[in-house]
């Protein structure tokens, strides 16, 4: 160790003023760039960060150190400085491989867009119009030739009027929906035959009753019509079982139900208006009747015209049907350019956009060759950086890492290669990246977070790795642990911190530790909060006796449930343990 009243200098080549007129180059080279907003100011927070940095890291290089305290805290400093390299060149990494347009700032290029975008509105509008107005034409068709198509189906066709296999689809759908309708009316004229029979029988019943009741004036004739209505009524309720009745037939049920419920004594008038209603009954059957039939025969009518029609429009229906063909032909040349029309606009839409992102990922390419050009003179500074390599080499561990971070940065910040090494420190990162990226991947498997949420910590990490002398990889590990345990982060951050002392103290590795801790609060189930507890109970045992931290943690592992339920508390088990390793060692050295 050097004495205190000497100083120690860094005689590396490290030239703080060319980092930082770098880093300003850099900056205003990123603010001429088509970027939006956001990551302009992104960037020059980060460049902001770096210089401010440089700064501080310049006056403590002019001042000397005195101490391996002042040497620590300048390595711990120059750590944070490359970790700000690291964050800045992780960002840089992800914009170039999943740069988007809407990474730039489109104002510049606003009036190029607007033309582009307007013309795609424009080629959108007159495909839409070409295609309603095919539309509005094959309906028209259809309806002058009786095909019947709806106007849903007449624009369905208009989208598929070049696919043949689509036309004819269309054709069959529309074929068997017709077919489909006519086995309907098929039955349903079924049914009213059925039901007209039925009436015609009512109303023979009720004449053969009235012309009985004026020749001998009684009701004897109506034991027949009984009959006949329960047995129609017991026909009904059985074809219900099997398989359901129709609204029709359901209605005609409770009909005979009510006219059978009402017979009994009546008299001859009551006879005649009942007669005189089955009567309109059966006019009103025989004009349904009539309907289905001719309904029947217009669809049967309209399968042939639909045949027509779709041969008709497609140029097969020969010379008489050649105007329609030509008319939907000229129509369909009409999409057909308005739709090139369109698909022309949107791509040059998306060849400006990717066009202009290649423009700015090139330009961040030409930067970094520039950068490149001029660091060639990086070796000449390896004689200067391996003087300062020797006089720091008689420090302690912790100064011999600084030297080692100086070294690195050295290389990094040559006078004549500022921004080629800036490049370089993107590079040299990545393993370190990658490091610190699979530790946070291991929080956000167990957590909510993101990768991107749990990045936004990484100075909160870096400040606890420094103010221990770990390295961040290993806080994030220590705190991925106690994540798993389904912890609160304001729990986790306080346990890793008191898990890392421990550690550190105890000689022990962090999984080691977190086992250790854990089983510590929660055997003698202590709340979180309370890790310092722990600690200050481990450490000043071991202050008082020979025992050390890791032989008591470890003890009290297996003996902390048991305590704690015989009503132990966390110092009196402790203390216990710490007199029981205190006797065993000693039997043992006698």
């Amino acid at each position: 160790m050097l004495e205190e009243e000497k100083k120690t200098y860094f005689r590396g080549i490290f030239n703080t003023e060319q980092i930082i007129t770098a880093t300003q180059q850099l900056q205003q080279r990123f603010d001429k760039l088509n970027l939006n907003q956001t990551n302009i100011k992104a960037f020059s927070k980060s460049f902001d960060t770096i210089i401010r940095k440089a700064e501080q890291l310049a006056v403590k290089m002019n001042q000397g150190f005195s101490s391996t305290r002042e040497v620590e805290k300048f390595s711990k400093d120059m750590r944070a400085l490359e970790d700000e390299f690291t964050k800045t060149s992780s960002s840089m990494q992800r914009l170039v491989k999943n740069m988007s347009f809407s990474d730039l700032d489109t104002s510049v290029f606003k009036e190029e867009l607007d033309e582009i975008n307007k013309k795609i509105q424009e080629t959108a509008s007159t495909f839409k119009n070409t295609k309603r107005i095919l539309s509005e034409r094959l309906y028209s068709i259809s309806s002058s030739m009786g095909a019947g198509l709806t106007r849903g189906e007449a624009s369905n066709l208009a989208d598929n009027i070049r696919d043949s296999n689509e036309i004819l689809n269309i054709q069959n759908r529309i074929t068997q929906a017709k077919k489909d309708e006519i086995q309907e009316q098929e039955r349903n004229k079924t049914q009213i035959e059925e039901n007209l029979n039925a009436q015609k029988a009512l109303v023979a019943s009720l004449e053969e009753e009235l012309r009985k009741r004026q020749e001998i004036g009684n009701v004897e004739g109506l034991d027949e019509r009984r009959s006949f209505l329960s047995g129609r009524i017991n026909q009904y309720n059985e074809k219900e079982r099997q398989g359901g009745l129709t609204s029709s037939e359901r209605g005609w049920r409770t009909r005979y139900q009510k006219e059978l419920d009402s017979l009994g004594e009546v008299s001859t008038k009551d006879i005649s208006a009942q007669l005189e209603e089955a009567q309109k009954g059966l006019v009103t059957l025989e004009k349904q009747a009539a309907q289905t039939s001719k309904r029947l025969e217009n669809l049967a009518d309209s399968l042939e015209r639909i045949a027509t029609y779709f041969n008709a429009i497609q140029g097969k229906g020969g010379s008489d049907y050649q105007n329609y063909a030509n008319d939907i032909n000229e129509l369909a040349n009409s999409v057909d350019r308005a739709d090139d029309a369109y698909e022309k606009a949107k791509k040059a839409k998306r060849e400006f956009e990717e066009t202009k992102i290649k423009e700015t990922i090139k330009e961040v390419d030409q930067a970094s060759d520039s950068l490149e050009k001029m660091g060639k003179s990086a070796e000449d500074a390896q004689e200067g950086i391996r003087e300062a390599a020797e006089e720091t080499s008689k420090m302690e561990e912790q100064s011999r890492k600084f030297t080692q971070m100086k070294e690195r940065l050295a290389e990094f910040f040559s006078a004549a290669s500022a921004f080629y090494t800036f490049r370089r420190a993107i590079n040299a990162s990545y393993q370190a990246i990658k490091e610190l990226d699979a530790a946070f991947t291991e929080i956000a498997v167990v957590t909510n977070m993101s990768n991107e949420q749990l990045w936004e910590s990484f100075d909160t990490y870096n400040e606890m790795a420094q103010k221990l002398g770990t390295t961040t990889v290993d806080a994030i590990k220590t705190s991925a642990l106690y994540y798993q345990q389904g912890l609160e982060t304001a729990e986790v951050m306080t346990l890793t911190e008191e898990t890392m002392k421990m550690a550190r103290i105890a000689g022990m590795d962090f999984a080691e530790a977190t086992d250790r801790m854990t089983a510590a609060l929660r055997g003698f189930k202590l709340e979180m909060s309370e890790a310092s507890r722990v600690n200050d109970v481990f450490s000043a045992l071991a202050a008082e006796s020979a025992v050390d931290t890791d032989e008591l943690s470890s003890a009290l592992t297996r003996t902390a449930s048991i305590a704690a339920s015989a009503g132990m508390e966390l110092e009196t088990t402790s203390a216990f343990l710490s007199q029981m390793i205190n006797y065993v060692t000693y039997t043992r050295v006698a």
